[in-house]
C-alpha cells in the first residue's frame, strides 16, 4: 500500500502505532476512533452478452489502489458526523495493516464484535473510548438511473458496475445508445463501544449513480467514459454527500 496509512491530512497528528497504554478506558467525554478499511482496491464488475447466447453474465476484477483519497474520504465523512453530533472528539486514523483488510469480515459478525489486539491497542493508546468502523459491504447491484434501478448479480465496497449491452436514452433527447459506467460505494458502517467491544448500532450505504454512453455521443466504451482521476473523483464526491445521512443517523441512534 505503499506509504498509505497515515493520519489524515490537515487534522491533529497523533501516531498510528500503538504508544503508552493509559491502563483503562477512559471515562470522560467519548473519543472516537475512526478507521476505514474499504480503500485498498477497487472492485470492476463487468456485465457482458454471453457470445452465442442471450443470456448475460458478470465478471469482477480488483484494482488495486495507490493513493489515500478514498480512504481520507470516508474518514472525513465519519469526523464531519463526530463534529456535528457534538458526543465527544473524533481521532480519524489511516491503517497499515493487509491483514485487518483480509480479515474484516470477521471484525463484525452480526451482534458480535472481534476487533485484533493490536487494532484495540492502537485505539486505546489514542484514549478511543469508541471506535467508528467503516467496511466494505456486499449486496445486490442496484445502480440509480433516475426512476429505475439496473444492474444484475451483487457488487461490494468502492468501485464501478460497467453494462456495456443496455440501451439508455439521453434525458431530453431521442439519442439511445448501448452501455453505462455506473460508480457504487456499498460501505458498511458500525459504531462500536470499546468498553466491552460492544457493537451499539450498525448502517449500510449503497449508494450508486449511472453514466450512460448516450450521453458521450455514443459508441464509446463505457470504461471510457471517466479517466483515472475522474473516476478517483466520482467516488470522493459519492462517499461525502452519501455518507452524510447514513452517518447522522447512526451517530443518533
Amino acid at each position: 500500500m505503499t506509504q498509505r496509512r497515515q493520519l489524515l491530512a490537515g487534522l491533529v497528528l497523533l501516531p498510528v502505532l500503538p504508544g503508552p497504554l493509559q491502563g483503562a478506558w477512559a471515562s470522560g467525554p467519548r473519543v472516537y476512533g475512526i478507521v476505514s478499511l474499504v480503500a485498498d482496491q477497487l472492485t470492476v464488475t463487468g456485465f457482458e452478452s454471453t457470445t452465442g447466447s442471450a443470456l448475460a453474465q458478470n465478471q469482477t476484477e480488483t484494482i488495486p489502489l495507490d493513493t489515500d483519497e478514498l480512504e481520507k474520504a470516508v474518514l472525513r465523512a465519519g469526523l464531519r458526523a463526530v463534529n456535528d453530533s457534538k458526543l465527544g472528539k473524533a481521532v480519524p486514523l489511516l491503517i497499515n495493516d493487509g491483514a485487518l483488510y483480509r480479515g474484516q469480515s470477521t471484525l463484525v459478525s452480526g451482534d458480535s464484535v472481534n476487533l485484533p489486539a493490536s487494532l484495540l491497542k492502537t485505539l486505546q493508546s489514542q484514549g478511543a473510548t469508541h471506535l467508528l468502523l467503516a467496511t466494505k459491504h456486499r449486496a445486490e447491484a442496484r445502480m440509480k438511473a433516475r426512476d429505475v434501478m439496473l444492474g444484475t448479480g451483487r457488487v461490494e465496497g468502492l468501485g464501478f458496475y460497467v453494462d456495456r449491452v443496455t440501451y439508455l436514452r439521453t434525458e431530453g433527447t431521442s439519442a439511445i445508445a448501448p452501455g453505462y459506467l455506473a460508480p457504487h460505494a456499498y460501505v458498511r458502517y458500525s459504531l462500536i463501544d470499546l468498553n466491552g467491544n460492544k457493537l451499539l448500532a450498525t448502517r449500510t450505504l449503497t449508494a450508486s449513480t449511472v453514466i450512460g454512453v448516450s450521453g458521450s455521443g455514443g459508441g464509446a466504451d463505457p470504461w471510457q467514459l471517466l479517466d483515472n482521476t475522474g473516476k478517483i473523483k466520482v467516488l470522493s464526491e459519492m462517499i461525502g454527500k452519501e455518507s452524510a445521512p447514513v452517518l447522522r443517523e447512526l451517530m443518533g441512534s
